[in-house]
């Protein structure tokens, strides 16, 4: 009888939580994944029609559909490449003792603790092309000033530099975590041994570091690959689609087309390109 009355309360401690996937997160998994099947318009009184494999065949074919996975594909590897690489610099610098240290890393913490939505809205001011201070200090170096966002040939790499700006110390902060765990008794042994300092880098600093590079790849590789909140503010997409994300071209298929049906199926599209390209590149490394 005790030990019943123990499953029943353990079984009422997890209800709330269980109740709360269920209804938050399973109840609409499955849901949007029988639109898939279906045809619904969020604008139309009509109840949603099963149309079969109709709306996988439609964003198969739809070249803008196949255009923003590019873009964000490109955003994914240009950004997560240069803050990797911008994050390990740093961590090497800032490895030793540096004078101001803390002030310094603190400030390098700023981007990441603001909403991609707010650094949104402020980077919209900077490059303002009438009242921006980016065309403004590009005029006071006798420059001509330029359409940030709102010309085809820059606006998709203001966007990578910024979210560059944005991301970069996320990385640096999780390298440097890593190389704090590192054993000074490695370096001294291989400097006894006449490593250079681009050795001591090579073969401990790097390999040793690998698990939490892998793990910071990760987690920047998936957010990168779900943009949306940063583009959506700066351009809406454009001009001409050229920045309009993947994530963004679902949103827009839902709540500006009403598309539903269409929209469910690019995401779990999405999903599954994800997913592959996740195991594909960094899913199979050692990472524990």
């Amino acid at each position: 009888m005790i030990q019943l009355n123990k499953r029943f309360d353990k079984t009422m401690l997890v209800l709330p939580a269980a109740l709360f996937l269920i209804l938050f997160s399973i109840y609409p998994l499955i849901f949007s994944f029988r639109l898939v099947f279906f045809k619904w318009f969020l604008n139309k009184p009509n109840p949603p029609s099963f149309i079969g494999l109709s709306n996988i065949q439609n964003v198969l074919l739809d070249a803008r559909f196949w255009n923003s996975l590019k873009v964000t594909l490109i955003i994914l590897l240009i950004a997560v490449t240069i803050e990797t690489l911008a994050g390990l610099f740093l961590s090497l610098l800032f490895r030793d003792k540096v004078y101001g240290k803390r002030i310094i890393i603190s400030l390098l913490m700023i981007p990441i603790m603001i909403s991609p939505m707010v650094i949104g809205i402020i980077w919209r001011f900077i490059l303002n092309p009438e009242i921006g201070i980016a065309n403004y200090i590009l005029k006071m170096v006798g420059l001509q000033p330029l359409i940030w966002l709102g010309d085809i040939k820059y606006a998709l790499s203001t966007i990578i530099l910024i979210d560059i700006w944005q991301w970069t110390p996320f990385l640096f902060i999780i390298f440097l975590s890593g190389m704090q765990g590192i054993s000074p008794n490695l370096y001294e042994a291989a400097e006894v041994d006449g490593a250079s300092e681009w050795g001591l880098i090579r073969y401990i600093t790097i390999p040793m570091l690998k698990p939490i590079m892998y793990i910071g790849i990760l987690i920047r590789s998936i957010d990168s690959f779900k943009m949306f909140d940063l583009v959506y503010i700066l351009t809406r997409g454009g001009p001409v689609n050229s920045t309009e994300t993947a994530s963004l071209y679902i949103y827009k298929t839902g709540f500006n087309f009403f598309n539903m049906g269409k929209a469910s199926t690019m995401s779990y599209i999405l999903l599954i390109i994800m997913t592959f390209l996740i195991q594909r590149f960094i899913g199979k490394k050692e990472i524990v």
